[in-house]
């Protein structure tokens, strides 16, 4: 019999395969969102600077949502980022 069958069969084991997957799925998304927004940032402004990655890398899914609409409009970094100082 195939592991990931027995695996599945177990309720404990197979409840925390699948929050592992979930989990898994999730993080994965919040990477793409934060490799499409610094793309797309990049293009716009030229190459990021440590202030703003770092901004990036901690953003939460709300930030960037507001980010990648404020992107649109925005004349400078700053603008869509905001100031320079840490969150």
């Amino acid at each position: 019999m195939p592991l990931l069958n027995s695996i599945l069969e177990n309720k404990v084991l197979a409840r925390e395969y699948k929050r592992g997957l979930q989990e898994g799925r999730q993080e994965g998304h919040e990477e793409g969102e934060k490799t499409m927004l610094r793309r797309q940032i990049v293009a716009r402004f030229g190459t990021l600077p440590d202030w703003a990655e770092d901004r990036l890398a901690k953003s939460s899914p709300q930030q960037r949502e507001e980010w990648s609409i404020r992107l649109l409009k925005a004349e400078t970094l700053e603008a869509v980022l905001g100031s320079q100082t840490p969150l």
